[in-house]
């Protein structure tokens, strides 16, 4: 019995090339497409707050029920200064941040306004107890306050000049009163 070995390959017609202008249109749809996604990204994130800019509009309730908005505060230079009860630097901050409320608080025309980010009522009430803080507090219970000012941490202190523009930002802790009211008096 014979036994045939097949040497045959399979000589399947190779695949038409794919035109050029195919890959053409398909690269440039790909490049429109990723330039589509970074303008997205880019509109997406969130913007630094700059000096002479309208200050975002925000509404705060104050541990003692009072409410504070940029309509109630029109006319004012404003202190908004944002702390929580669990951060360290806030703690040495606070009675610097009194001392200087001591001070002007005999100025109808400037209102330190303490928002309380990230933190539990009753261990803010607490923190305010503790270091004798004076000046109104309230909390920034869904965050919508420190979103609108683009807060990425405490301390963080805003000050808005009498026309509700953003005159000064400070990221981190003020290091003397001095400084704080040095700053309040050049906006005056």
């Amino acid at each position: 019995m014979k036994r045939f070995i097949s040497t045959r390959v399979d000589t399947q017609p190779a695949p038409a090339g794919v035109p050029v202008w195919v890959i053409i249109i398909s690269f440039l749809l790909l490049i429109s497409f990723l330039i589509l996604i970074g303008i997205g990204l880019y509109h997406a994130q969130p913007r630094q707050l700059i000096i002479g800019q309208s200050a975002p509009d925000f509404s705060l309730v104050s541990f003692d029920g009072q409410l504070y908005n940029k309509d109630v505060l029109a006319g004012k230079i404003v202190i908004l200064h944002f702390w929580a009860s669990w951060c360290g630097p806030c703690e040495n901050e606070a009675v610097l941040i009194e001392n200087t409320w001591r001070r002007i608080n005999d100025k109808a025309d400037v209102l330190i306004l303490g928002i309380d980010h990230a933190d539990t009522e009753d261990d803010a009430l607490q923190f305010l107890q503790e270091n004798r803080i004076t000046y109104p507090n309230g909390a920034d219970k869904k965050s919508l306050i420190a979103d609108a000012y683009r807060i990425n941490g405490v301390p963080q202190t805003v000050i808005l000049d009498r026309t509700g523009k953003i005159a000064f930002i400070q990221i981190g802790p003020f290091l003397s009163a001095d400084s704080l009211i040095e700053i309040i008096e050049g906006i005056y």
